[in-house]
């Protein structure tokens, strides 16, 4: 797409737009139109499904991008949130993985032991927040306020779509600031 014109260049809200009919086929014609822009997400779109049952669900957060987020046990995020599609959620930058980029963390507030999604943000995100040693956490709280606040989650369950909202409010846990995934809440 760099490679357009800037004036010719599909908005945000289009290519989010287009992805969405076609993983929830609710296709009524494309949002966008160019098929270089066209052509490469029906890959992705087509990628995504195939790898659907791995435990592959897709986030749209209040932000330009659309997470994918993995789960090592799909059904307990599904059973979880069936019974809770709209719950607050703990955050976390995991700081020492062994992944080749930063690995994000969410677990349900009420039940943290309950799921575990992961994802990675894109790389322009994760450059800025690492930009200046000091504002790292100043800057993830940041991020986490306002780009990852609500995520409208989709899920696909054969030709039904579910559609989860994982909510992060940091005046939730202001009771838990000294929460550790390692010991219980306290």
């Amino acid at each position: 797409m760099n490679a357009m014109p800037a004036a010719e260049r599909p908005k945000v809200y289009q290519i989010r737009n287009f992805l969405r009919r076609l993983l929830l086929d609710l296709w009524d014609g494309p949002a966008a139109t160019e098929l270089s822009v066209t052509a490469p997400l029906e890959v992705l779109t087509s990628t995504l499904r195939s790898r659907s049952t791995l435990g592959l669900i897709l986030a749209f957060p209040a932000a330009p991008f659309v997470l994918g987020l993995a789960s090592d046990d799909l059904y307990a995020f599904v059973e979880y949130t069936r019974r809770q599609p709209t719950h607050a959620v703990r955050l976390r930058r995991l700081r020492h993985t062994t992944a080749p980029h930063p690995v994000w963390q969410v677990n349900p507030h009420e039940d943290p032991d309950a799921y575990t999604l992961t994802f990675g943000l894109p790389e322009q995100v994760e450059a800025w927040i690492l930009d200046q040693e000091a504002g790292v956490p100043s800057r993830t709280r940041w991020v986490k306020q306002s780009m990852l606040s609500a995520m409208t989650v989709y899920w696909m369950d054969g030709d039904h779509a579910h559609t989860f909202q994982l909510r992060y409010e940091p005046t939730a846990f202001r009771s838990d600031l000294h929460y550790s995934p390692l010991s219980p809440p306290g």
